[in-house]
């Protein structure tokens, strides 16, 4: 069984494909509702995988950077056309946990989930702190994350899909505080875990590293979170 990093090797050419399904225009969306009146030029997008989102922030006139661990990611972000009159991104393949920037930026973001994905509560604490180190006074850090009942709801479950790339199956299950993803993709197999992250502990981490003004809000809505709700976004300020 191979590493997480050996997963998105094999799914990096597909990987839009798979998520055909997530509304990347929508979270764009709420992160400018969520930035309304901030003087946000400059954005990180961490953990930002083939780019898409990235991509998206540059049509709206952000200047932006795009880092991930994974360099097949980067290779597909790299390749992602865009209009003529969009700044291009810049590509850093990094560890969010050793964030290092040449400067400040106005507002990182973090879409799906990618803090769940941090090996343990340290190394999430790591990421935070360095996000904070590098965004301006002043700057905001917003960020979706699954909530335990989403877990809750997945554990045990098996998934499938099936394109003209081929067929992708994972299994999840839920033990000792994270959720555990067996892979398969065409016959080749790989392992993916999760942090499962309760929103008050999440919220209680920003604290410590010294983020201010903690706000955590429904699945893209203005609105508190309501019970049994499957995803959050967080702002915090610095």
């Amino acid at each position: 069984m191979g590493d997480e990093m050996d997963l998105y090797t094999l799914l990096a050419d597909r990987y839009d494909g798979l998520m055909d399904h997530f509304d990347y225009g929508g979270w764009a969306d709420f992160f400018a509702a969520l930035t309304e009146g901030c003087a946000v030029k400059t954005v990180l997008d961490l953990g930002c995988g083939t780019g898409r989102l990235t991509a998206l922030l540059a049509c709206r006139g952000y200047e932006t950077i795009g880092v991930d661990a994974s360099a097949d990611m980067l290779a597909v972000a790299y390749g992602r056309e865009l209009p003529d009159d969009a700044v291009r991104p810049l590509w850093l393949m990094q560890d969010m946990t050793a964030l290092d920037l040449y400067g400040t930026v106005d507002a990182t973001v973090c879409s799906l989930d990618g803090l769940n994905h941090l090996p343990d509560l340290a190394a999430l604490k790591r990421a935070l702190a360095r996000v904070l180190l590098f965004l301006e006074p002043g700057g905001v850090f917003v960020f979706d994350m699954l909530t335990p009942d989403h877990f809750a709801a997945v554990d045990g479950q098996m998934f499938r899909s099936v394109d003209d790339d081929g067929e992708v199956t994972w299994r999840c299950r839920c033990e000792d505080g994270r959720c555990v993803y067996d892979f398969d993709v065409d016959g080749t197999g790989c392992r993916s875990v999760e942090l499962i992250v309760p929103v008050d502990a999440m919220v209680a981490l920003l604290g410590e590293v010294g983020f201010v003004d903690v706000e955590v809000f429904g699945d893209r809505a203005l609105r508190p979170p309501v019970a049994g709700e499957a995803r959050v976004f967080v702002k915090a300020t610095k």
